[in-house]
This record gives C-alpha cells, sequence and structure tokens, in this order.
C-alpha cells in the first residue's frame, strides 16, 4: 500500500508546496504567509488507497478537466489534483504579489494582478465544488477547501477595495495594513484546509 500516493496526500503537497515556494524571500509579509502556511502540515494527510472516481454533478466550466468516469482512478485523480494544483498557483502568487513593497503609486496595478487572480481562485473553487469524492479522506479535503473559499475570496476582494483607497489617498500605511491583513486570510485558509486531523487518520 505505501507504493500508492493517495488523491488526498498528493493534493495536499502540491496546495502546500506551491503556496510556500511562492512565500518564501517574499519580505515579513512573504515570512507571515509562508510560516503560518508551513504549520499547515498537509503532507501528513491519511493514506487510504483510491478505489473509485468521483461523481460529477454539475460539469465544471472546464469540462476538458473534468472527464473521469466512475472506474476511471487515473481521470478522477488528474481532476482532483488539477484543480487543487490551480488552487494552490492562485494563493501562491497572491502571495508573492503582496509580498512585495509596494508604493501607493504602484497599487492600482497590484489592484489589477490580484483581481486577474481572484478570478482564477474562483474558477478553480467552482470547478472543486461541483462533484464529490467517494474517498473519505480526499471528500474531506476538497470539502473543506469549499467551504472555507468563500470567506478567502471576500478577504481578497476587501483588499483590492482598501488597496486602492490607499492609493487614491496616497496613504502608505493603509495599503501596508492591506496586505498584512490578506496574508493572514491567505494563511487561514491554508490551516482550515489542512486534512491532517479528518477521520481515518493512521
Amino acid at each position: 500500500m505505501r507504493r500508492v500516493r493517495t488523491i488526498t496526500q498528493g493534493a495536499a503537497v502540491i496546495l502546500l508546496a506551491g503556496t510556500v515556494a511562492a512565500g518564501c524571500g517574499g519580505g515579513r509579509i512573504g515570512e507571515i504567509a509562508s510560516e503560518r502556511a508551513a504549520t499547515a502540515t498537509l503532507a501528513d494527510a491519511p493514506r487510504p488507497a483510491v478505489t473509485t472516481a468521483p461523481t460529477p454533478t454539475t460539469a465544471p466550466p472546464q469540462a476538458d478537466a473534468g472527464t473521469a468516469t466512475g472506474s476511471d482512478i487515473a481521470s478522477a485523480r488528474t481532476r482532483f489534483e488539477q484543480d487543487v494544483r490551480s488552487t494552490s498557483t492562485t494563493v501562491g502568487a497572491m502571495v508573492a504579489a503582496i509580498a512585495v513593497p509596494t508604493l501607493p503609486s504602484g497599487a492600482p496595478a497590484l489592484v489589477q494582478q490580484v483581481s486577474g487572480l481572484l478570478r482564477e481562485y474562483d474558477a478553480a473553487v467552482a470547478s472543486l465544488g461541483s462533484y464529490s469524492l467517494s474517498d473519505p479522506p480526499a471528500e474531506e479535503l476538497r470539502r473543506k477547501i469549499v467551504d472555507n473559499a468563500p470567506a478567502t475570496s471576500e478577504a481578497i476582494r476587501a483588499f483590492t477595495e482598501s488597496a486602492q483607497a490607499a492609493a487614491d489617498s496616497n496613504d502608505q500605511a493603509a495599503l501596508d495594513q492591506a496586505s498584512r491583513t490578506l496574508a493572514g486570510a491567505l494563511s487561514r485558509f491554508l490551516g482550515a484546509a489542512n486534512p491532517a486531523g479528518t477521520p481515518g487518520q493512521g
């Protein structure tokens, strides 16, 4: 059984590794996010073997990423890990973006960048929310990501509003605070998605 890389463990490693890599070396804000992300210990996920593929309830917008059938374990793993990788990529890119010191004059460009990443994040989460998994630990991880995504999306939108306001008023302190607040929200998302405490761990 040790030869089997389960859906949950593989996806968890993707979610953690991409975000920590993006946050490292990016200044104090990046350090805050990467340190919190490192405590998520997503690699300690449960290790049951995958026995079935997901059973889609609604086709996601990215139809090419959701072609698994009830007997196609490889497609199930690919779909789930693609969705988690997309989530990881956008969160990691946001951590990296806000870790770079930014003047109020540069805030509009940062807002535009983060807004684009938010659209990608929301699309990845929507895909994750469009099906369920028969493998309990994998389903628990999927559900945790989906359940905690709305608060994270709201925090990202709040950041874009605060950052734009800071640009308009040339308020460096407000911009720095907005970045710290978003870094904390992203870290909380990673912590909430930690599958280490899910039932069946052993």
